[in-house]
């Protein structure tokens, strides 16, 4: 994973970790609206069960990504 791609990681988990959830959109605009690196980084949250995505895009984090998310912050 390259350096973007973590900095990308920790702050949708610091974000996600104040808000709870938010609207896929708000963070691909977040992200400089780069379609394939929103994927990208939304993929390695999913697969790693520190986010879930909704079938109408809401991403919330999980038990597990707050505890990352706390370490982060």
């Amino acid at each position: 994973m390259d350096k973007r791609t973590m900095v990308a990681v920790a702050a949708i988990l610091s974000t996600l970790n104040e808000t709870g959830s938010s609207p896929a959109s708000i963070l691909y605009i977040g992200l400089g609206m780069d379609h394939s690196f929103y994927v990208k980084v939304q993929v390695i949250l999913a697969s790693a069960g520190l986010v879930t995505v909704s079938d109408s895009h809401l991403v919330e984090i999980t038990e597990k990504g707050r505890a990352l998310a706390v370490q982060i912050d």
